[in-house]
């Protein structure tokens, strides 16, 4: 058998290092003629000539010991870091990541910790067989990692580990960091951009679905925005529909300059749903690396008597004259211009959901380089159908410069209205403040309003930062490497700015935005959901997405917990909203139908679904493959919720086999989910009534989800009782031992979702 390498001295003797094509390992003897560079830290530490996975020696720890080396450079580079680990009788110490494994420590240039300051891999309790831990190593240079340093130990604990075949193998750099070249591959390049939907003949559609007419005195006549590059170019333009399902269509006009995919300048496209009096109008300027924007304009050009514009300076609600300069900048919290007729009988709401911004792409994922305040005037408009001009001026834009993608953000939102301009306000009103007070709309937690860049769960308010363009829009606004909730190497792909499965929406809303978020946020998981129906995932763990060979995959790699947050919302836009026909909520029911193949194991090829020794249905992480012992409970626990969803959508649709299909479904999930809390391993060695992440070997992190559990267990206990309370009572038993957890002291079960119903039924001769 090949022996792995002893990676650490052939990276520090360079003349030793026999490095050939990416995957071809660096080798080395490694723990048969002794420690070589290992360095003993403390504890006793030996080399076990009768123990070995490969070869005739190990290396030993037994008790609290360890050996380090390093620190390591490894900028630049990717590396593939793996070991062999076997343990006996291992016993955590005093805090729950006390037990074996490994830890790489990460330096900068002055060899002092960086980031995180280490990360673990293959932490492991109680007497387990040979095992192979891996972790790809690879810092882009923004992280500022410059080398590494190795530890092999048993962290505080007790028990005797052996550690064999550590390797380090060499491989491409991840492709998705490939997405931001080096600057000297994009000077003087086209803007480089990713998959611009196909565009059907605008022609395909009515005249009148365009552009929806509004029979009011005022009314939007045209949203328009141009921008001067540094090099003119003849841009052709194509128009059309990219969306069209009915309910919602999407109008684009994208710009290009010359043939091929990456040479887009712009894109352009109006959002309207049926039966909804706001338009989405969006859009994107690409830039190449340190290319500089010039003239930037947005106009709005509106037809009718208009006499009286206000907006807000800060909280306070002004008034203008039509030759008023408007200024919206970070010190302003609610973001609208009224435009309206002298008796305010009938005017224009334009809102701007969130800062006019430069990004810096990777993949389909950004950050925001800065913000652009809006500089505005009002003049005349020489066209006959238009009274005035609302006009933007950005002045010259810089992208900046590091071999990014860069392009320049704009939405907004408009709405014709009759009436009083406040209660037209109302449509776009979240919070609990009425918007025409001096005061914040949402809360002080909340300073920058509308355009606070993290909502909190304040009245609502997280909804607003919910507005990017389709596909994109729910992107990052920011570096989100701090977003990992205790996950190892958790730097968030794809991070949301409001959680999408801690926001929920009314489809059926009485206010006009709201609805429109609900409507766009399903339409989403509609377009973007994988041939098997799985919903988008929204937070991808940096280290994965990385590994995706197709990265169109960081939308399609589901997280389960956000299809069920979204499940109640489809339920009741099938059931309550006159906004589909029948035929269209047959499709959307279909379209989500896709799913079974998920949840039933029948089918091979799609299934996330394991068989449990009782029979049970165990639902997986996600719809990638994954190593089986991920026995991850709190999305299991969550998927089993949306089984019970499914099996209500059926009844209400009227589908009496789907019923009864997904009855099954949800039944043997709850077989599997019992079956885990049987298992004493699932529940934590430091306190009996904790659950677990997921079952050993991994276990897990300890943090957020030990509350996730805690709170979906309620909801599969409401879903019992509604389908003739099945194994209810062992449901029951397990939700109160976990409520009976330490950490659990300051949860409010009645709060928590079925929790009040399910604590009542118990009081009337449950458990």
């Amino acid at each position: 058998m090949r022996r792995t390498l002893n990676w650490i001295a052939a990276l520090l003797a360079v003349a030793c290092i026999a490095q050939g094509e990416y995957g071809a390992p660096v080798i080395a003897p490694a723990f048969e003629g002794g420690f070589g560079i290992w360095k003993r830290v403390h504890g006793s530490v030996t080399l076990d000539r009768n123990v070995a996975r490969s070869g005739q020696s190990s290396l030993r720890i037994d008790d609290a010991g360890s050996v380090t080396v390093g620190p390591l450079e490894i900028a630049g580079q990717s590396w593939r870091l793996s070991f062999w680990m076997k343990t006996e009788d291992v016993e955590r110490g005093p805090q729950p990541w006390h037990r074996a494994g490994a830890q790489v420590e990460m330096l900068g240039p002055d060899g002092k910790p960086v980031g995180k300051g280490h990360f673990d891999i293959g932490l492991t309790l109680g007497t387990t067989d040979w095992t192979r831990h891996e972790r790809v190593i690879y810092f882009p240079p923004e992280d500022g990692v410059q080398s590494i340093r190795l530890m092999l130990m048993n962290w505080n604990c007790t028990g005797t580990t052996w550690f064999d075949d550590v390797e380090l193998v060499t491989e491409p750099i991840p492709g998705v960091y490939l997405k931001v070249p080096p600057r000297e591959q994009v000077e003087n390049q086209p803007p480089r951009t990713w998959r611009i939907p196909a565009i059907m003949p605008r022609g395909e559609l009515p005249t009148e679905a365009r552009r929806p007419g509004i029979d009011l005195p005022v009314h939007l006549v045209d949203i328009s925005s141009s921008c001067t590059f540094g090099e003119p170019a003849e841009i052709t333009v194509t128009e059309g529909v990219d969306i069209d399902r009915g309910y919602m269509r999407r109008f684009p006009a994208v710009g290009k300059p010359g043939p091929g995919p990456d040479s887009t300048r712009f894109e352009q496209y109006v959002e309207w749903f049926r039966g909804s009096p706001i338009h989405s109008h969006f859009t994107r300027y690409w830039l190449a690396n340190g290319e500089t924007a010039g003239e930037m304009v947005q106009q709005v050009r509106v037809g009718g008597q208009i006499s009286r514009v206000r907006w807000f300076e800060g909280n306070r609600l002004v008034e203008g004259s039509l030759d008023s300069e408007i200024a919206l900048g970070p010190e302003t919290t609610k973001p609208f211009i009224i435009l309206s007729n002298a008796a305010d009988d009938a005017g224009i709401i334009i809102f701007y959901p969130h800062p006019f911004e430069v990004r810096r792409w990777y993949v389909e994922d950004y950050v925001v380089e800065r913000e652009i305040p809006l500089r505005g005037r009002l003049s005349p408009d020489p066209r006959p159908d238009a009274d005035f001009v609302l006009q933007y001026d950005f002045g010259d834009i810089l992208a900046g410069e590091g071999g990014f993608c860069h392009s320049i953000d704009l939405t907004t939102f408009s709405m014709a209205y009759t009436g009083g301009f406040e209660k037209a306000l109302e449509q776009f009103q979240l919070g609990r403040v009425s918007l025409t007070q001096d005061a914040l709309p949402f809360s002080p937690k909340e300073p920058r309003g509308y355009w606070q860049p993290y909502m909190s769960d304040a009245v609502g308010a997280r909804p607003a930062r919910m507005n990017r363009y389709f596909p994109r829009e729910f992107s990052s606004w920011m570096d989100s490497s701090g977003w990992d909730y205790g996950h190892e190497g958790g730097h968030g792909w794809g991070c949301t700015t409001a959680s999408m499965k801690g926001i929920r929406l009314d489809p059926n809303a009485d206010r006009a935005l709201l609805r429109d978020y609900a409507w766009r946020l399903l339409t989403f998981f509609l377009e973007a959901a994988a041939p098997t129906g799985a919903p988008p995932n929204m937070y991808t763990w940096r280290d994965a997405a990385a590994h995706f060979e197709d990265v169109s995959e960081h939308y399609t790699t589901v997280f389960a917990q956000y299809w069920e947050w979204r499940m109640e919302e489809f339920r009741g836009w099938l059931n309550g909203s006159d906004l589909l026909t029948p035929e269209e909520k047959e499709r959307v029911y279909q379209d989500l139908s896709r799913a079974k193949t998920l949840f039933d194991p029948a089918y091979a090829e799609s299934t996330w679904t394991h068989i449990t020794p009782n029979g049970g249905y165990w639902f997986r992480y996600n719809d990638k493959p994954r190593d089986l012992l991920r026995w991850v409970i709190n999305t299991h626990t969550t998927s089993v919720g949306i089984a019970g969803d499914f099996v209500l959508m059926a009844r209400d649709m009227g589908k009496a086999d789907d019923h009864e299909y997904w009855k099954r479904i949800f039944e043997r999930g709850v077989d599997a989910l019992i079956w885990a809390w049987e298992q004493p391993d699932m529940w934590t060695d430091f306190d009996p009534n904790e659950v677990r992440y997921a079952r050993p070997p991994d276990g897990g992190p300890r943090g957020y989800h030990r509350y996730m559990v805690t709170a979906w267990t309620p909801k599969v206990v409401q879903l019992s009782m509604a389908m003739g309370d099945y194994r209810l009572a062992e449901l029951v038993h397990y939700w109160k031992r976990m409520a009976s957890a330490e950490y659990t002291k300051d949860i409010v079960f009645e709060d928590l979702p079925g929790g009040k119903e399910a604590l009542e039924k118990l009081a009337d001769g449950g458990e």
